[in-house]
């Protein structure tokens, strides 16, 4: 019986170690792109007019635009030009591991 528990016991901490090398290569590697690239694993996609969130296992990465409608006198065309970007990676959706802004 304790072989059995230790043969357990030893099988989840290789998961979990497997799961923390991936989830740091994926977080350096998000860190290190361009913008809206998605993580190695993509789980779900939500987008709105500011944010666009990529899930992946155990850990989310949002990328925020702050949009400046300009509007050009003598045209119906409306231009939209960026404003602050950023983006920022939580670890189960609630810890923040990194976040930048430009």
């Amino acid at each position: 019986m304790k072989r059995i528990l230790r043969n357990i016991i030893i099988a989840i901490l290789v998961v979990v170690l497997l799961w923390l090398i991936f989830v740091t290569i994926d977080c350096l590697r998000l860190r290190n792109s361009k913008y809206y690239t998605y993580p190695l694993i993509n789980l779900k996609q939500d987008a709105n007019l500011e944010r666009v969130t990529y899930t992946g296992l155990g850990y989310t990465i949002s990328y925020v635009q702050n949009k400046e409608i300009i509007h050009q006198p003598g045209s119906d065309a409306v231009a939209s030009g960026i404003g602050a970007c950023g983006a920022e990676f939580k670890l189960f959706g609630k810890i923040l591991i990194w976040a930048y802004i430009e």
